[in-house]
């Protein structure tokens, strides 16, 4: 066993599925039932959902993790503001959005993986950072926020003038008009 650790933690892949597992150890896909069924036991791996594991040790990836569980999608929301310190609301769940079916993925040992569904025509304003994890800039996590939450924020928990509103600005074009107005009701313009 303690071979495979070694192998799967020198791939350097955080969350990974039968077949990738097959293909690093060169055995069949058959075989890999038994031998995630000893991982997971061992407490070496932990299931994430149908099919898809993560190193006990990468576990505290949570970012990563997110960014693989469920694609296309990336970190987003309170999630992204929270992590910038743009907000003083911290999230109890890793928030991402997808072009996919909002879903939430629990798993225990580690905080819940929550994506919400984004039109395709608002799957933008992202960006991998340093660690390659694909990111909101702040600006566009504020504005998936208004959307996803139908234009109800808590506009005391964020810091306006932190925000470059050139890119606010250009966000918003491709968002519907009453994200326009729910902005402008959370954050007036000042005289």
């Amino acid at each position: 066993m303690y071979e495979k650790y070694q192998t799967l933690k020198k791939s350097d892949l955080v969350v990974f599925n039968r077949r990738v597992l097959a293909s690093i150890l060169g055995i069949s896909y058959a075989s890999t039932n038994p031998i995630l069924y000893r991982l997971v036991a061992k407490g070496i791996l932990i299931h994430l959902k149908r099919d898809c594991y993560v190193l006990a040790d990468r576990s505290g990836e949570t970012r990563k993790i997110a960014n693989e569980l469920v694609k296309p999608s990336y970190i987003s929301l309170w999630t992204t503001l929270s992590d910038a310190g743009l907000t003083t609301q911290v999230p109890r769940v890793i928030q991402s959005v997808t072009s996919k079916r909002s879903c939430t993925i629990e798993t225990e040992g580690l905080p819940a993986f929550q994506y919400v569904h984004l039109p395709e025509k608002l799957f933008f304003g992202f960006a991998p950072d340093a660690e390659g994890i694909f990111r909101a800039e702040p600006e566009k996590a504020l504005l998936d926020i208004l959307y996803v939450q139908s234009g109800n924020i808590d506009a005391g928990s964020i810091p306006w003038k932190r925000l470059q509103r050139g890119a606010v600005e250009e966000y918003l074009r491709a968002f519907p008009r009453w994200v326009i107005k729910a902005l402008i009701s959370a954050f007036p313009p000042s005289s």
